[in-house]
């Protein structure tokens, strides 16, 4: 796709973005070892406690289930293994 202006590489990257985060190029459901790789979403179906390294770093933080961290994450350590879904990256 050719851009013709900002707005429209700023649009395309959102949307690339979007999609990433829910799920266009695959998830996985981390156990309670470190998991490392490039996610752009984490979705808790149970409450874990989680460490994280990426844009949002977060240390031993009670996470409760039903939440969505958006960001971008190279390592994630749950406490609780089958608790968070992590979204892969596509790049």
């Amino acid at each position: 796709m050719a851009y013709n202006t900002t707005t429209d590489r700023i649009l395309d990257r959102s949307k690339t973005g979007i999609e990433e985060s829910l799920g266009r190029c695959g998830a996985q459901l981390l156990s309670d070892a470190e998991t490392t790789g490039k996610f752009r979403a984490l979705q808790f179906i149970a409450a874990a406690a989680i460490t994280t390294v990426g844009s949002l770093t977060l240390t031993s933080i009670s996470i409760p289930a039903g939440t969505v961290l958006y960001g971008e994450f190279t390592s994630v350590t749950s406490d609780t293994a089958d608790a968070v879904i992590a979204y892969n990256a596509c790049k």
